[in-house]
């Protein structure tokens, strides 16, 4: 794969060759066993990556008779998904022949099954013994576990991912309370980056903004210029009070106490969330902005506290396009549509 892909917070590796099984049933064939096999490698299906390899084997009168590798076939993005998935036929749980050995029958009907899942099953990060943990494969699905793509320190998940120790089981309340403390961490990293960027990047926009005005009053007076002059006027203003509140912003976080070793507040959980895996996802976050560069960044890491502790939906203002790249030239009435829409959302909060 190309690129350099962090390791997730609290996953493992699993060491090529560990086996696990997850079906057994009778057929006219003989004794017909589906393994995960993890691979000393990653293999590519489409636009997703996978370590592990389903095998069936089939057994006769205690020799081994045939061995197949399973196809995977990967999931299209939907627009409900937008991440492309591994699959694999599996025989469908539910009756005694998926669940387990049987009187000889034919074969069951089989069903599309997630690798992910069959990954949190049979090579879970905590390293458990799956039969020891879930039962069998059908007891798991059956329980309704799914598989959590676990998020690197960046709070990064990459779903096209199925590899052994990277994907956790867990079940559907606890997967959602994850995804909500992640929301809300990402959300509270964006704001701090905005606010880093617009304290970066305003000054020059007010200075271009005050060229311009310089350049309008010694043109001839009329309608447009005047026009022109009061929506800059304002823009200014605006500017102006967006620089001085995200300054003071900038105080309060470096004046406010915090715990730098590390940082562990957990009023964006939810009760069901707070896991170890939750503080150990917190513990590896607040790492990350306290170093950048090889050097301690206490500003970021400062800023990103503040920001998960109180509402900062009021940082959106209308210059957020000063984090990235030049200011770009506008049309005319483009700052007015802004400051408007930045009231519009500001009386609404």
């Amino acid at each position: 794969m190309s690129g350099v892909v962090a390791v997730p917070v609290g996953a493992r590796e699993v060491p090529a060759g560990t086996r696990t099984l997850l079906l057994e049933y009778e057929s006219r064939c003989g004794t017909c066993l589906y393994f995960a096999e993890v691979l000393p490698y990653w293999e590519q299906t489409g636009q997703c990556w996978s370590n592990i390899q389903i095998v069936k084997m089939t057994v006769r009168a205690g020799i081994l008779a045939d061995v197949e590798v399973l196809e995977l076939q990967s999931r299209s993005q939907t627009k409900n998904c937008p991440s492309a998935r591994l699959r694999v036929r599996l025989p469908r749980v539910g009756g005694a022949r998926a669940a387990g050995p049987s009187s000889r029958q034919s074969a069951p009907a089989t069903a599309k099954e997630y690798v992910h899942r069959i990954a949190a099953y049979a090579f879970p990060p905590q390293g458990d013994s799956p039969r020891a943990r879930f039962g069998s494969w059908a007891d798991f699905v059956r329980a309704g576990y799914q598989g959590d793509h676990l998020v690197d320190a960046d709070l990064v998940a990459r779903p096209e991912l199925a590899i052994a120790g990277w994907v956790d089981p867990v079940l559907p309340r606890q997967h959602r309370a994850r995804e909500t403390l992640r929301s809300k961490m990402r959300q509270a990293r964006d704001r701090a980056e905005e606010l880093r960027c617009r304290l970066a990047r305003a000054p020059t926009r007010l200075r271009r903004l005050g060229d311009e005005i310089r350049g309008l009053e010694c043109q001839a007076r009329g309608r447009k210029r005047n026009a022109a002059l009061r929506e800059l006027r304002l823009e200014v203003k605006y500017a102006k009070h967006a620089l001085a509140e995200s300054r003071a912003l900038q105080r309060q976080s470096i004046e406010e106490p915090h715990d730098w070793s590390p940082l562990l507040t957990h009023d964006v959980c939810a009760p069901e969330a707070n896991t170890d895996y939750e503080q150990t996802l917190q513990v590896e976050f607040d790492r990350a902005h306290h170093w950048r560069d090889g050097t301690r960044d206490l500003q970021r890491a400062s800023l990103h506290a503040l920001c998960r502790k109180h509402d900062l939906a009021k940082l959106r203002v209308p210059f957020s396009e000063l984090g990235r790249g030049p200011v770009p030239e506008h049309p005319a009435g483009h700052g007015r549509a802004l400051i408007d829409t930045f009231l519009k959302k500001r009386a609404e909060s």
